[in-house]
């Protein structure tokens, strides 16, 4: 989708035939080649024990993947890959469980690096049928209050004290128990769950910080909350936020909105026009994993960003 949107419809069917030419010249006369999709390939190959397929498909990928000019690109490029393998236990299994057991294994690779093989394990069936089963799951628990605020404190080096706290979301389970975020926000972001379970998050620590502020027992200090590229994208957030900030009716100072690197690679213009609306609410703001991507001091003289965490 990238060469296309970069090169054109034509440089895109271009490539994918440049591709399957190079595949095709490395399958063996008993192999089978097949175009699946329009950036997937399947491959029927020998089996000569993991470490042999690895080591031949990487050869492959480095050799197709190093793309020479033609009259379009005039610089050459690399193209990289994710494979997922399955081993064919016996000749009765169907092309269908083959090739779903296959593409389990290729979601795994796309999701560690590129250039990756991953073969295919029961530990992925088991984690795919439980990513299935959260996401059968997810709305109810939004529904039933499932989804909890922790706190993690943020404590100066220099004055010794806590400054600050930063919210993160647990899933209290009725059968599993306490599900930390990393078993389900990779998955929440790639179904658009996320958006949901964001702002669900926003409006648990608005309500929190009324309650601390009413209570009056501890000394206050700001709390973030992270907002996802998804939520933000909604044409109605700022607004939301608003309202959701005037229903508590709390102290804008103990409320940061933190907000991660990545999401200024993607229309940079339109986020800067976001966070600006949150700064005259009168937030306080802060980049989450600044220096992680391509970002640069330079930055930081577009967007008003109260707090960088490096």
């Amino acid at each position: 989708e990238y060469v296309k949107e970069m090169y054109g419809y034509a440089y895109g069917n271009y490539l994918i035939k440049y591709i399957a030419d190079g595949l095709s010249k490395e399958v063996l006369p008993d192999e089978l080649l097949s175009h699946t999709s329009e950036q997937r390939f399947g491959l029927l190959m020998q089996y000569d024990g993991d470490e042999e397929l690895r080591r031949r498909l990487l050869d492959v990928f480095h050799r197709i993947g190093q793309i020479p000019p033609n009259e379009d690109v005039d610089s050459p490029y690399t193209v990289t890959f994710t494979c997922g393998a399955y081993r064919i236990q016996s000749s009765g299994e169907s092309a269908i469980k083959v090739r779903e057991r296959a593409n389990i294994a290729r979601e795994e690779a796309r999701r560690l690096f590129e250039n990756n093989i991953e073969f295919y394990n029961e530990r992925l069936q088991q984690r795919r049928a439980e990513q299935e089963q959260f996401e059968f799951e997810m709305r109810q628990a939004l529904e039933k209050n499932q989804f909890v605020v922790y706190m993690q404190p943020k404590y100066s080096a220099i004055g010794e004290e806590i400054v600050g706290a930063e919210a993160l979301v647990r899933w209290d389970h009725p059968e599993k128990g306490l599900i930390y975020p990393n078993s389900f926000v990779p998955l929440f972001e790639s179904n658009g769950f996320i958006e949901k379970l964001d702002f669900h998050m926003l409006e648990k620590l608005c309500k929190e910080i009324r309650n601390l502020e009413e209570e009056n027992v501890y000394r206050m200090v700001p709390i973030s909350v992270n907002q996802s590229r998804i939520l933000i994208n909604n044409p109605d957030y700022v607004k939301n936020v608003e309202k959701v900030i005037s229903r508590y009716e709390i102290n804008k100072r103990y409320l940061e909105i933190e907000i991660t690197e990545t999401v200024f690679f993607d229309e940079k213009d339109k986020m800067i026009d976001v966070v600006n609306q949150l700064k005259e609410l009168g937030l306080s703001l802060a980049m989450d994993d600044f220096g992680s991507g391509y970002s640069s001091l330079n930055i930081l003289r577009d967007i008003p960003f109260d707090i960088l965490k490096i």
